[in-house]
């Protein structure tokens, strides 16, 4: 039975377990963030790809790997490698994907800085990839499963440091930092920057590529409204959808390379 952080229940002693769990939780947290390593070498050639518009090309294991799809391997096996939650990480590494190149494509129409975007973009859900790791690795010593609303509230509350201490051990730039940590107030601050919007619709237009069973009513508008875009450019982006689904899929199918 998964067990929950969430549920309080004294008379069963559960409350001294929550307590213990969480200041276990807290523990591999430090410890992912500890072993954060220095920003890695592949990322310019990833960065380099977004900023100049390169498409995403599709994996087949049977061939020779391009160099990006080998750096973009290097940094699913750096950041998103979670073992024993290999599902959920594999979620993760899929939308920052396509959040990425779907930002890099909104910053380029909307005059922001694709490659700063782009980066941000995927990076986007890093802090909750680690915290997803964190989880792993308490589930796998203690050993037991928590449920899946235990696992979000796990990952919503470590997000925040694991994404801060991932900014400082990469020391990202200043304009990919704030957009980190910008893109989900979009609406809610009166200028966002160019690149902060790129990542919020960007995220948003990735959700939609990779669960077309969940439509998003009026998303192209909001987006066409908040960056000042007309239909055409709104057209554009939405032909990237087909090859860059294609390509993610392609790219999240392969097993997660060791880290």
């Amino acid at each position: 039975m998964a067990f929950s952080l969430l549920r309080q229940a004294p008379e069963r002693g559960d409350d001294g377990r929550v307590a213990a769990l969480f200041a276990s939780l807290s523990r591999a947290a430090e410890s992912a963030a500890a072993a954060l390593s220095p920003r890695p070498e592949a990322l310019r050639g990833i960065v380099d790809a977004l900023s100049t518009g390169a498409a995403l090309p599709a994996s087949d294991s049977a061939r020779r790997r391009p160099p990006l799809v080998l750096a973009l391997d290097a940094l699913r096996a750096g950041l998103f490698a979670a073992p024993g939650r290999d599902r959920e990480a594999r979620l993760l590494w899929r939308e920052a994907v396509a959040t990425a190149w779907l930002s890099a494509a909104i910053a380029r129409l909307a005059g922001g800085s694709p490659g700063s975007a782009g980066l941000a973009g995927l990076l986007h859900r890093a802090g909750e990839a680690l915290a997803l790791r964190a989880v792993a690795a308490v589930e796998a010593a203690e050993p037991l499963r928590f449920d899946a609303a235990s696992v979000q509230a796990a990952c919503t509350t470590l997000e925040p440091e694991l994404a801060a201490a991932l900014a400082r051990a990469w020391r990202l730039p200043p304009l990919v930092g704030a957009t980190l940590q910008g893109w989900r107030r979009v609406g809610e601050v009166p200028s966002p920057s160019a690149e902060a919007q790129a990542v919020h619709f960007g995220h948003a237009f990735a959700s939609q590529v990779l669960f077309a069973e969940f439509p998003s009513p009026g998303l192209a508008e909001a987006a066409a409204a908040g960056l000042r875009l007309d239909r055409r450019e709104i057209a554009r982006l939405r032909g990237l959808f087909g090859p860059l689904k294609l390509a993610v899929e392609s790219l999240s199918a392969q097993a997660s390379p060791p880290r």
